[in-house]
């Protein structure tokens, strides 16, 4: 109970910004409108809706390519869409070849700790 009150109190200093999206289309168009303002119009298509909408309209298949690299789980490749599977093999061969010296490495490293 008594964490409630200063939380309650922040409201009146520092409202939630989420609270004042009353209108997302309109939020994405005006957003458009500025970045184009800043960097001009040679950008990737900005998807136009809601977020609801967006989950909704654009589920396609997708690959993600995760390893440990420098000690952390990190996204080393990203596959979107359908895709053939000679082009999958290749692709994920060529993000295997890419990344070859990291997993080389973890290797060394899991085999080292695993003798001791």
């Amino acid at each position: 109970m008594l964490s409630f009150v200063p939380r309650f109190a922040l409201r009146f200093i520092r409202p939630d910004p989420r609270a004042r999206v009353t209108d997302p289309v309109g939020d994405v168009v005006s957003f458009i409108h500025s970045f184009e303002e800043k960097y001009g119009r040679s950008h990737p298509v900005f998807y136009q809706g809601t977020y609801s909408q967006a989950l909704r309209e654009n589920t396609y298949p997708f690959l993600a390519i995760i390893m440990l690299k420098d000690r952390k789980m990190t996204v080393v490749g990203r596959l979107e869409g359908v895709i053939q599977p000679e082009d999958l093999i290749n692709q994920l061969t060529f993000i295997i070849d890419a990344n070859q010296t990291y997993l080389m490495s973890e290797r060394l490293e899991r085999y080292s700790t695993a003798s001791v």
